[in-house]
């Protein structure tokens, strides 16, 4: 079966499961599932998760476009996504993170002044 939608997503005992929707099943036939019985292409991932963004914990490009490596709250699961996306979805999260990477040089004529 092939994975529709992720219609909401919960905090059951400290762990994430999704409900998720079904490719050619009824909305009866809808399920709830934890993170870890799902297929890596199944599992929802980024801000399909649904999950608030708690930090980003690391940077890099992917096919050209600059992405982040996003630690979400109540998961354990990181997942890249697009920085252009992370700037307009959770425009704190990037600032810290930039924040957090700025170096300061000061230069010899700022300091004698």
């Amino acid at each position: 079966s092939a994975l529709l939608a992720t219609l909401d997503q919960y905090l059951v005992n400290g762990k994430v499961e999704f409900f998720l929707k079904w490719k050619g099943f009824t909305e009866a036939d809808n399920t709830l599932e934890p993170e870890e019985n799902l297929n890596p292409t199944e599992r929802p991932c980024g801000f399909t998760r649904n999950l608030e963004p708690e930090r980003i914990i690391g940077a890099g490009a992917s096919s050209g476009e600059l992405m982040f490596l996003m630690k979400w709250k109540d998961s354990d699961v990181a997942d890249l996504v697009p920085a252009r996306e992370a700037h307009t979805r959770c425009p704190q999260v990037v600032i810290s993170y930039y924040d957090e990477r700025i170096a300061w040089i000061a230069r010899p004529e700022d300091e004698a002044q």
